[in-house]
């Protein structure tokens, strides 16, 4: 029928919708649905106090993160912050993987009529009017995906690399 289901066994701890003073993703303002991977609450704090500090009633934002083994970590406000807390271990070699299903399947229950999701990390700027300037022109396109289309990269496969930790094997990707 033309629609990607995503169902998965993850299970959500936190959901920022809760509070009646927080946008719904099921506004039918919601131009975007900005997602943020972010283990780090100095990162989050960061990115609230730059671009994220005057976001327009379109721009949802929500901070995904995982399952710490520390508890302190995750002591913020959940309404305040729009934390959603996955219970995948940040430990996990899949981690980043499982995060995106995650994030695809909890946007799909909670934000069914957010007709953009721009999936990010903590370390990028986000250039909130250039955006919006962007949605604003692509209102009537459908089945797009924006991004970095990096070509000729192989597999991580170097011990030594300081990225060894998300190498991948000759059993999971067999090709160079």
């Amino acid at each position: 029928m033309g629609q990607m289901l995503i169902q998965t066994r993850i299970k959500f701890n936190t959901h920022p919708d809760t509070d009646p003073n927080v946008v719904s993703c099921n506004d039918d303002e919601i131009k975007i649905v900005i997602v943020s991977f972010s283990q780090s609450r100095l990162e989050r704090d960061n990115i609230r106090a730059t671009w994220a500090k005057t976001l327009p009633n379109s721009v949802k934002l929500i901070f995904m993160i995982g399952k710490h083994s520390n508890t302190n970590e995750v002591t913020e406000n959940v309404v305040e912050e729009n934390l959603v807390e996955t219970d995948i271990d940040v430990q996990d070699k899949n981690f980043d993987f499982k995060q995106t299903l995650a994030m695809l399947s909890w946007l799909y229950k909670n934000c069914p009529r957010a007709r953009f999701v721009l999936k990010t990390t903590s370390d990028v700027f986000i250039n909130i009017p250039k955006i919006i300037e962007l949605i604003d022109q692509e209102m009537f396109a459908s089945n797009r995906m924006y991004g970095e289309l990096l070509r000729r990269m192989g597999p991580e496969r170097q011990s030594d690399s300081k990225t060894h930790h998300h190498s991948v094997s000759i059993e999971e990707w067999p090709w160079r």
